[in-house]
């Protein structure tokens, strides 16, 4: 029974320790440029990464055949 006594002793004290608060990260975000959905600079790299997709996209074989059934389908 006093070993019990010692564990809950133990536990509560343990309970009442202060934790401190983790330090707030000072590390800015790389990409909270692209947040600005209106400005020139995110609207030009967007523009750029879609004309690498499409590019990509165009290279496959398979791209024409369903881009034109996609489009068929989508006009029905």
């Amino acid at each position: 029974m006093r070993f019990w006594h010692g564990v809950i002793a133990i536990l509560a004290a343990v309970s009442f320790i202060e934790n401190e608060a983790p330090a707030q990260e000072t590390r800015q975000d790389p990409y909270l440029w692209l947040e600005d959905v209106h400005g020139e600079a995110p609207l030009a790299w967007v523009e750029a990464r879609n004309t690498l997709a499409l590019e990509r996209l165009k290279g496959d074989p398979d791209y024409q055949p369903n881009y034109d059934a996609i489009l068929d389908l989508l006009n029905a």
